[in-house]
Parts: C-alpha cells; sequence; structure tokens
C-alpha cells in the first residue's frame, strides 16, 4: 500500500497496476482492449487527443492552479492549420504540456468560474487535502492504482471533476453508464480505504457544462450504482489475474458469434407489426 505525492502524471500511468478504466474495459468490452489500454502492453504510447485538452486544462486551473502557468500553453493561434501553429501544439504535447487556442483558454476560465461559483462544489475543494494524488494497492492479490482529482486530509470524501454536454440528472445516468463512473467511484472509494484505512463517507462528482452559461452541479453517486460498479470490479479483478496466468487476453468471442437486435428494437418491431405496418 503507497500513497505517493506530487507524482507526474506519466510515471503514475507507467505503473503496472490495474486502474478503473482498464477494469471497466475489460468487463464491459473484453480483456484484449484492457490489456492494449493498459501499461502491460509494452506498445502503449500516450494519445496526444485534443478532446482531453480541456478537460485536462480545467483540472489544473481548479486543482492545481500554481502548475497551470508550467503546464499550459496559451499561444495565439486559433487553427492548426500553419505551420507555427503546428509546431507549438506539437511542442507542447512533447514536453508532456497542454496546448490552448485562445477560445479555449477562455472557455476554460470560464467554467473556472462557474466551478468556484457553485457554493456545494467551492466548499469541498477549499477543504484542505491534496489534488491528483496517486495510491496503490493490492486487491484479491492484483496490483491497483488510482489517482483521485481531490481527497481532503481526513479523507471523508473523494471529489471527481467532470465536464459534460449537459448537466441533466438523466443524462448524466446515461453518460454514467456509458463510461463506467460506478465502477469509478466505487474503485477509487475501495482504493482510499486500502491505502489510508479510512473508508469515505461519500464520492462526489463536480459536473460543469461546457456550453454557456456552464451550470455546474454537484452530484453523488447512487448507492445501488456502486454495488453495480463493486460487481464489475471483483469480474475484472478474476479476470485480469486469469489473464495473467494463462497470458491470453480474449476478444470479444471464441470463433463466429451472432448479431442480436436490442431488446427495445424487439419491441418496437412487435408493435409495429400489431399495428399491421409489418
Amino acid at each position: 500500500m503507497k500513497l505517493t505525492r506530487n507524482l507526474p502524471a506519466a510515471q503514475y500511468h507507467a505503473i503496472k497496476a490495474l486502474s478503473a478504466s482498464v477494469a471497466f474495459t475489460m468487463v464491459e468490452q473484453c480483456p484484449l482492449k484492457g490489456w492494449i489500454a493498459s501499461p502491460w502492453n509494452p506498445a502503449l504510447v500516450a494519445e496526444n487527443k485534443s478532446v482531453f485538452d480541456i478537460g485536462t486544462a480545467l483540472h489544473l486551473a481548479v486543482l492545481e492552479p500554481e502548475e497551470f502557468e508550467e503546464r499550459v500553453v496559451c499561444h495565439e493561434y486559433e487553427e492548426y492549420r500553419s505551420g507555427d501553429a503546428k509546431f507549438i501544439r506539437d511542442g507542447a504535447y512533447a514536453a508532456g504540456k497542454t496546448p490552448l487556442k485562445p477560445s479555449e483558454g477562455d472557455l476554460v476560465e470560464e467554467l473556472r468560474k462557474s466551478i468556484w461559483a457553485e457554493r456545494e462544489i467551492a466548499e469541498k475543494l477549499e477543504r484542505p487535502g491534496d489534488a491528483e494524488i496517486s495510491m496503490e494497492w493490492e486487491w484479491e492479490g492484483v496490483p491497483c492504482k488510482a489517482r483521485p482529482d481531490f481527497l481532503p486530509s481526513d479523507y471523508s470524501f473523494v471529489l471527481d471533476l467532470k465536464t459534460a454536454n449537459t448537466a441533466q440528472p438523466e443524462a448524466l445516468g446515461r453518460k454514467a453508464m456509458v463510461e463506467g463512473w460506478h465502477v469509478r467511484a466505487a474503485w477509487y472509494l475501495a482504493g482510499v480505504q486500502a491505502v489510508t484505512g479510512v473508508t469515505p463517507q461519500t464520492y462526489w462528482f463536480a459536473v460543469v457544462e461546457k456550453d454557456a452559461p456552464h451550470i455546474a452541479q454537484l452530484y453523488e453517486m447512487d448507492p445501488k450504482a456502486l454495488v453495480r460498479g463493486e460487481q464489475i470490479i471483483m469480474r475484472a479483478l478474476d479476470q485480469f489475474a486469469a489473464c495473467q496466468r494463462s497470458g491470453f487476453w480474449p476478444k470479444y468471442r471464441s470463433g463466429p458469434s451472432v448479431i442480436t437486435l436490442p431488446g427495445w428494437a424487439e419491441f418496437k418491431y412487435a408493435e409495429r407489426e400489431e399495428m399491421g405496418e409489418l
């Protein structure tokens, strides 16, 4: 069990330990996809995707503002068409930094202000604690890791900062299901307990909308969803241990399979059939 402060993100990602995202991918997609995205894959190369730039810069602006100027490159180009613009972008990525266009820099600032203006979120962030602290532990004999966005000094909660197209509750439920937020929450709560001996009371999601007026909202993960997250984690740990022993990481299915329509589609077709449309 290990808790490390100020560990560079690149070093954290290189630690050969199972993460919440890889565990989710193993179960919801297939073990092979999980292995490909894991540090055990010798060909793994960190991808520089512009889709992550806003979120990465926002995390720094909110959680580690003292690091913002050092780790974010705000430049004058609105498009990456010219050689100079591409040079600055590629140079930033190569140095492990985040490039931001002028409009992106403005957006990050607006999002930052919206987050701090939401009193319930600000009260959590104003607590003494650590941002981006790295944790390592063993779970069922499997090396595991986690890096909470914000963890207060008393370990009473975990706070996860998210951007979204909408902070509307029902829409976030669907997003959480697709992206595995329930797995991430269950994983991080267990990780904090394993490393510190303290079980956090709550896992909070601080969600801010990317579109104006940039509504920010604080959400707690539903206890029933956490149970489902734990079930997926147990399945992932079993799969991981078996794959490590055998050296074989299965894909979706063995041999030819069958494509079936989802249940809601069959219900829709049956309804149309009753109406004489089919």
